[in-house]
């Protein structure tokens, strides 16, 4: 590796004629750019805890647009801090350049992987892990190279938005400190992971409606009953409302009884998908069906 020359290269080819609008080009290159930026302090996520990281532009070529730039690490400041008097402390952790700038290769050859998200996800970690890893067995400084801090969901949500922006563009290229070429090419989709169990349940929802009497069969101690509501047959908690103390108490219960109720409505995660489980809160107004109506059922 060299050792001397901390610099690396983006480089982007202008579009042909009738190619891209401005904006588009200009919005692409902006997001590579940025993303870079973003894979950046990603990565010192598993270096320093102490140290932020930016890529300050030391020269742009003509022809197609070369940007090269060069990674210093400086003190955590606020963005509206950042001016030209801010300490460079690359110094105290020589390594930092050229480790990133590894990262980056990695992070451009995962990308390119012909592999589906999740194999590339497993194959990232298998990757990068190791880089930190080694370097902190090898740094003199214990604060730096901190691989199980590592925030690989900010790595990969910032690879997703290099390679969707230079996919969109006639053709980028990562050049290395070595003036080694990398086209940053591929296929991949950032999903923040979600760890979901099957008794997962979303915040109950309350609703009023109306729930009836479908059938004649009830145990009067039992905590759910079985009713008709908006033309299904739920299985509805009343243990807290006295629907049953009411049907007990007037010694019948006729198809067609109806109550207006406050609900609470969970949708639950089961293993064949989802499932809604209500229980009636409140008891708002019984509606017993007439001799008349009863009659015509």
């Amino acid at each position: 590796m060299n050792t001397q020359n901390t610099k690396y290269c983006l480089k982007f080819d202008l579009p042909e004629k009738n190619q891209m609008t401005s904006s588009e080009f200009m919005d692409s290159m902006s997001n590579v750019l940025i993303g870079f930026e973003e894979l950046n302090q990603s990565l010192m996520t598993g270096i320093s805890s102490e140290l932020n990281v930016v890529s300050y532009i030391e020269d742009i070529e003509h022809g197609s647009i070369k940007i090269w730039l060069k990674d210093k690490a400086i003190p955590f400041l606020k963005k509206d801090q950042l001016d030209d008097n801010i300490r460079d402390l690359t110094s105290s952790v020589p390594a930092l350049p050229f480790v990133l700038i590894q990262a980056k290769q990695l992070v451009l050859k995962w990308l390119d992987e012909d592999l589906d998200n999740n194999q590339k996800e497993l194959k990232l970690e298998s990757s990068l892990e190791p880089l930190f890893k080694n370097e902190q067995s090898e740094s003199l400084n214990s604060d730096f190279f901190q691989q199980e801090k590592w925030d690989k969901e900010a790595t990969k949500k910032s690879a997703s938005k290099i390679i969707n922006a230079a996919n969109k563009m006639p053709k980028v290229v990562f050049i290395d400190n070595e003036n080694n070429e990398h086209e940053v090419k591929g296929q991949y989709v950032y999903c923040k992971s979600v760890k979901v169990t099957h008794d997962e349940e979303l915040e109950p929802q309350t609703i009023i409606g109306h729930i009836v009497i479908h059938g004649l069969t009830f145990d009067s101690n039992a905590k759910k009953w079985d009713f008709k509501y908006n033309n299904s047959v739920e299985s509805i908690d009343i243990s807290d409302v006295e629907i049953a103390s009411l049907i007990v108490a007037r010694g019948k219960v006729s198809i067609g009884d109806a109550f207006k109720v406050k609900m609470e409505v969970v949708e639950k995660k089961t293993k064949t998908g989802y499932k809604n489980t209500f229980k009636a809160v409140e008891l708002i107004e019984a509606i017993w069906i007439s001799e008349q109506q009863e009659d015509m059922l």
